[in-house]
């Protein structure tokens, strides 16, 4: 991901590359999980109409669906934790999400009403980053 200039080994944020561009693709992944989220159907039932289920214990949808809906949910919470860490401002923190995961530079939040500064912006985010891939490491 060469649009986002990686931390230095000086700098507070540093985390070796590899694993900087894996927590920054873990974040551009958040959309498509709050996406999957509020689709995804947790009342379904056993279906009955399936060989396996009739012949077998093993497989069971709800449980699947659950399963995948519980990892979702435990994903999404890693990313805005990490922004609620970074900035306790509930404003500035739906911005750095909306920019991290979006991959939005300053100049478009800025359009929007981002309410700082350019250079705390990329602080922000570079933080943020930064504590998505301790979390994930």
């Amino acid at each position: 991901m060469p649009r986002y200039k990686r931390p230095t080994k000086r700098s507070k944020t540093y985390v070796p590359g590899e694993l900087w561009d894996y927590a920054l693709k873990f974040c551009r992944c958040y959309p498509l999980w709050l996406a999957e989220i509020s689709v995804c159907d947790t009342s379904q039932a056993i279906r009955y109409d399936k060989p396996v289920v009739q012949t077998s214990g093993d497989y069971n949808p709800t449980e699947e669906t659950a399963i995948r809906h519980a990892k979702l949910k435990e994903q999404v919470a890693i990313v805005e934790a990490a922004a609620e860490q970074t900035c306790g401002n509930e404003i500035m923190k739906q911005y750095l999400i909306m920019g991290v995961t979006h991959g939005l530079s300053y100049d478009t939040l800025d359009k929007q009403g981002i309410p700082c500064g350019r250079r705390m912006y990329y602080e922000l985010r570079r933080e943020m980053i930064y504590r998505v891939s301790q979390e994930i490491s």
